[in-house]
Parts: C-alpha cells; structure tokens; sequence
C-alpha cells in the first residue's frame, strides 16, 4: 500500500462534497494513492480531477522545498496501520460557484454521461458514480459515534438521503476535530479555463470549475 492524499472540499453552505466508489457503494472524499514520482499535491489534484469527472479542477502551487510548510495549517495526516501515511488538504469554496449544489451535481451527471460514450477515457475517470454533499453537522454527529473497527457509517447527504461514509473519510473529520483550529480550509481562488489548454481530447464538451491553490500572499507589513 502506497503512501495516498485527498482533498475536503468544503463549501460556503457547511457542505463537504462526497463521492461514491463504484467498488464498495461507500461516499468519502476524492482522494487516492499516490504515483511513483508524483508529489502529494499533484496527487491532490490528480484525484479530485478524476474522481469528480472534471467538475473540480485544481490548479497545483508553484513548487518549493518549503511548500508542505507552507500547507501544514490546511493539511490533515492520518496513519494506516501498515505503516503508510495519508495527507488530506482541506479547501474553502468560494460562494461565487457554490451557491446552487444542484447545477454542481448535474454537471457531474453530464460530465459522466460524456465519459461513458467515449472509449477513450480511461478506467480511472469511471471510479464513482454518484456525487452528494454532506452537512457539516451530520459529518460531525457520525465522527462523535463512529465504532473503532467499523468499515463505514451512515448520515444524511443535504436532500435527507441516507448515504454510506467510508470509516477512512470520518477517521480524517475525526482527526480534524481534535486539531482545529490550529489547521483550517485554505480559501481557493477561482480561475476562468482557456479550453485551448487542454490537451486530453476524452474531455471535451465537459464543465469543470477551475481553482487555484497558490496560498494568498502575506498581508503587507504595518
């Protein structure tokens, strides 16, 4: 088992988008392994790119020596017990693309209806299935009562409906808990896409919302 990384992504409205796995019907987080030479940022936003079919596209940081540093006040580390470490970047969304979760999911649908016509598009873009978002509170009551040992627990999604929750996703909303406030969501900045720029052709036609993760400069000096 390879070291993994994900992302919360957390919306005005004390949301926290979900998606499910096609394997085990469980919602969590878009997140995964990381790739041989890939930093955990790029896996960061390989993940959410793929497991939200292109909705969500994270434009990664220039890159430094001191950039996990320069994250560590929006990062979440847990550890499997085979001795791999997970790291979780916790993102706010800015209200100006969050105010209606509906037309986000119905991009998501439309996005999959896209993929699923085009042989193209590899395996790894097919991974979920459905997309929901979870009330904060709702995260929160499961975390309180979650059983050490349990693979998943159950919670409303925002429309009421009973959802499955990976143990892995409520183990890292634990572990956030415990820490906050000393780490918090990093405010995104959104970004218009040039469709020009992208060069992966299984893409096209889909709708995706472009954010970037450069941290916002230091307030100048008094």
């Amino acid at each position: 088992m390879r070291n993994g990384a994900g992302v919360f992504l957390i919306f005005p409205n004390s949301c926290v988008l979900l998606v499910r796995d096609t394997r085990n019907g469980l919602y969590s987080e878009p997140g995964g392994e990381q790739n041989k030479n890939e930093s955990w940022i790029e896996t960061v936003c390989r993940e959410t790119q793929e497991e939200t079919s292109n909705l969500v596209h994270l434009i990664p940081p220039k890159f430094g020596k001191d950039m996990k540093m320069k994250m560590k006040q929006h990062i979440i580390r847990i550890q499997h017990k085979e001795g791999t470490g997970y790291l979780v970047l916790m993102l706010f969304i800015p209200s100006m693309i969050s105010k209606d979760l509906e037309s986000l999911i119905k991009s998501y649908n439309l996005n999959r209806e896209i993929f699923r016509d085009r042989e193209e598009v590899p395996s790894v873009w097919k991974e979920t299935k459905e997309m929901t978002f979870v009330k904060w509170s709702n995260l929160m009551e499961a975390a309180k009562s979650r059983r050490r040992g349990a693979e998943f627990f159950t919670t409303q999604d925002w429309k009421n409906k009973t959802v499955a929750i990976s143990a892995r996703t409520l183990k890292i909303f634990s572990a956030w808990m415990r820490i906050s406030p000393c780490t918090f969501p990093l405010p995104v900045i959104w970004k218009k896409k040039n469709s020009s720029e992208e060069k992966r052709t299984f893409l096209k036609n889909t709708k995706s919302i472009v954010l970037s993760l450069e941290p916002p400069p230091p307030p100048p000096p008094l």
